[in-house]
């Protein structure tokens, strides 16, 4: 301090200088540090300022710095420094209302130190320091780094960022720089200046920046969609990883590129024709902007993939530049085309679904409205496909269900539609048609096709089709009328023998509502006493003598009037009404028979037709057991007819009820024999006691010369399995002669008896026993 103020006075403006100069150096980088930091914030570069006073407070000290920087300019010109310099007093005010560090060392020792020195080591009074080696106040990781005299920081004026170790244990990081310092003349007098600027708040707000954007950086790297920056020339600024991973790029290497590089619809577009798709809303709704922000990406291997991609722009210093957020879609876009597909497609045979064949109906039909034309819908329903599957299994069924659609598609157009509606449906949409020749020829190529057997596992499969045809306008006037009606023409041709097809008629409707109307009535039928018996006798054709009658049901509605069976009985089998009206029918036949007179001495039996579905449904014996029971009719006085079919349908079911009946001395009988298709090896296990022969055999005898050689089969055969043989339908003496003469026991028919109440029956019973 005393070499200090021990100098000449001449001296003292030379020394004025050089420190003034050296605090002008020192203190204009902080100054334009912290303009730059100010001028961060006002911008909001370091992150949002949620409270606007504190971008006021930015650009106070913006200006404040900026004032203190024109000052540092004022004071280290020498035509303004006599203004600042004009006494000891200045100089000393100067260096001890700097903020630094500002000391004068000799020997690395303080000679002259200010009081923010002081403060900044945490000694006070300053005159403490006085006589201090410097470098003692360092860090230990920084003494080696500094000569102990400082000569070396003096002599190559370099800014040496260092950290200061306080007696309280704190730590400062400072910039710490120093000069020679010299007298009036120049001359070095062995002592230097040194300034220390403390930079701990802002290596702090350095590192916080610096986390800041590594914490940035990892969660853009962390997040799954790709990240973009775009400048305003579509040039890439900043990518994410997931944008390398996604396009098979490394993300730095994309740097500088042209975004069109990877979005090959922003190529030749700049980047804010973009912005906005995907935002909040707009005139083209929700929809529209999902649809909008999908776009194709390119790979680096040049393969194209569907992105979703959602760009903002954003504004900083007037220049404008674009964040986008790009998705890879295509697991997406697969899932949709799924989710599409099995919402319009049949998933065993690809073809278009029950939706889709809609769908492309109506948009025909609107056609078909504006230019006047006419289009078809055939109705496709494989012929006994259930017993396919009941026979071989659903794999099988659907094997030809994936024969058949190949087969219909065959035979169409690439214009039609073909649909798969049901498990063996179809529909072909044909929209254009010139006339009803054109579904027509297509329904005939259908069943050709469709009659050819299926060749599955070395085994031929025989199916056929029933076909609907059915025109719009000409047969329907909206869609589900036409989709009604050809099913309508579907089930005729089902009804008609099957493997054919029928254009749909305004009377097949009306048999159609009849059927409606007939299952309705007939729900209330049997609530309503509106079913009967009659009974038809059967006569030994040896004796002519009444051994028996069949139980034949009829039906009077209020409403309808006489139903004729052969209308209502199908219905009844099609509803599952045969069930409750079959046991019926069986209580009401024992308990009538029951109370018949018997004049002859064998007993007179009464005939009750079994359904298949009245034979399968519940515990068929207990039934029949009770109803004996009930009635009081004996077991030998039933005798049961079951049809063909019936018989051959679960074969080993059937025989155990049936060996269960016989126990019983229930007689069994087959009707309508030979209009089936019963296996000759089942007929012979079954324990049968009288076989049929149907009336359709009967009627044209004995001039048809087919029919002779039928019945003369079945009687023929009868006799040798030992069967009681019935002939149905006899109406003339030659139809009876010619039946008894081949071996026939029993006739029924006209030429004996019409069916009658039971009252009749019983007076008829009471005649033949007055005439005995």
């Amino acid at each position: 301090m005393s070499d200090f103020g021990d100098q000449d006075s001449d001296a003292v403006p030379k020394a004025y200088m050089d420190l003034l100069r050296t605090l002008a150096h020192e203190v204009r980088t902080p100054l334009s540090t912290i303009i730059g930091f100010a001028d961060m914030m006002e911008n909001e570069l370091l992150g949002p300022l949620g409270n606007l006073a504190y971008r006021d407070y930015a650009t106070d000290i913006h200006k404040s710095a900026r004032i203190i920087l024109e000052i540092l300019n004022d004071i280290s010109e020498p035509a303004r420094y006599i203004r600042y310099t004009e006494s000891e007093n200045d100089f000393r005010h100067l260096i001890e209302l700097a903020p630094d560090l500002i000391c004068i060392c000799r020997d690395g020792k303080i000679e002259l130190i200010n009081p923010a020195g002081a403060s900044m080591l945490s000694v006070w009074p300053s005159e403490i320091l006085i006589g201090k080696n410097l470098v003692d106040f360092l860090h230990e990781d920084f003494k080696d780094m500094v000569r102990p005299d400082l000569q070396d920081l003096a002599a190559e004026r370099l800014r040496m960022p260092v950290t200061l170790s306080r007696p309280d244990g704190l730590t400062v990081d400072v910039e710490i720089a120093a000069v020679p310092y010299t007298d009036s003349s120049g001359k070095n007098t062995g002592a230097v200046i040194v300034i220390a600027r403390d930079v701990t708040e802002r290596n702090r707000a350095l590192m916080a920046v610096a986390q800041r954007e590594e914490n940035l950086r990892l969660v853009m790297d962390a997040v799954g969609d790709g990240i973009v920056a775009i400048d305003e020339d579509g040039k890439i600024e900043m990518a994410n990883a997931a944008i390398g991973q996604m396009f098979g790029f490394g993300a730095e290497e994309l740097i500088g590129w042209p975004i069109g590089v990877l979005i090959p619809a922003m190529e030749s577009v700049k980047p804010w024709s973009f912005v906005g798709r995907g935002g909040d809303g707009g005139d083209g709704g929700d929809l529209k902007l999902e649809q909008d922000r999908e776009l194709v990406g390119r790979h680096q291997d040049g393969q194209l993939f569907p992105i979703e991609a959602v760009i903002n722009e954003s504004q900083a210093h007037g220049k404008r530049r674009y964040i986008a957020a790009i998705r890879d879609i295509t697991t997406r876009k697969s899932f949709e085309d799924r989710l599409r597909s099995l919402a319009t497609r049949d998933s065993l045979t690809g073809l278009a679904n029950r939706n889709l064949l809609a769908d492309r109906l109506q948009a025909a039909m609107r056609y078909t409205d504006k230019t006047n034309g006419e289009l078809a819908l055939i109705y496709i329903d494989l012929d006994q496909f259930q017993n396919v599957n009941d026979a071989f299994g659903h794999e099988v069924g659907d094997e030809i269900i994936k024969l058949a659609s190949k087969r219909i598609q065959s035979c169409t157009r690439s214009t039609d539609t073909i649909a798969r509606v049901g498990g063996d449906e179809f529909h072909v949409l044909r929209p254009h048609i010139e006339n009803i020749e054109d579904p027509m020829r297509l329904a005939e190529d259908l069943l050709e096709a469709l009659s050819s057997p299926y060749i599955i596992e070395n085994r031929e499969i025989f199916s056929s089709a029933s076909i609907g045809v059915g025109t719009y306008p000409e047969h329907a006037a909206t869609m589900s009328e036409l989709i009604r009606h050809v099913d309508t023409a579907a089930n005729n041709a089902k009804r008609d023998g099957r493997a054919n097809f029928k254009v749909y008629t305004p009377s097949m409707s009306a048999v159609v509502h009849r059927r409606v109307d007939l299952g309705h009535q007939l729900r209330r039928a049997l609530e309503n006493d509106e079913l009967s018996l009659n009974y038809q006798a059967k006569v030994n054709l040896e004796t002519r003598r009444i051994i028996g009658a069949e139980a034949l049901l009829r039906w009077h509605s209020p409403n309808l009037g006489f139903v004729s069976p052969a209308e209502f009985v199908p219905i009844a089998e099609e509803t599952g009404l045969i069930v409750p009206i079959g046991d019926w029918v069986l209580a009401t036949a024992c308990r009538e028979a029951a109370a018949w007179p018997m004049p002859f001495a064998t007993p007179i039996q009464v005939a009750v037709n079994l359904s298949a579905l009245q034979f399968y449904h519940g515990d068929l014996v207990a039934r029949v057991r009770h109803n004996l029971e009930e009635s009081g009719l004996p077991a030998a006085n039933l005798d049961l007819e079951l049809t063909e079919s019936l018989l051959v349908e679960q074969p080993e079911k059937t025989i155990r009820v049936l060996n269960t009946f016989k126990e019983m001395g229930i007689s069994i009988s087959m009707d309508d024999f030979g209009t089936g298709y019963s296996s000759l090896s089942y007929l012979t296990k079954f324990p049968l006691d009288s076989l049929k022969v149907d009336r359709a055999f009967v009627t044209d005898l004995p001039d048809d010369h087919d029919a002779v050689v039928v019945v003369r089969a079945i009687v023929g055969m009868a006799k040798q399995l030992d069967l009681h043989i019935v002939a149905e339908g006899i109406e003339t003496d030659r139809q009876m002669e010619f039946l008894h003469g081949l071996g026939c026991h029993t006739g029924q028919g006209y030429l004996f008896s019409k069916p009658i109440t039971n009252d009749a029956f019983v007076d008829m019973l009471a005649t033949a026993h007055a005439a005995e």
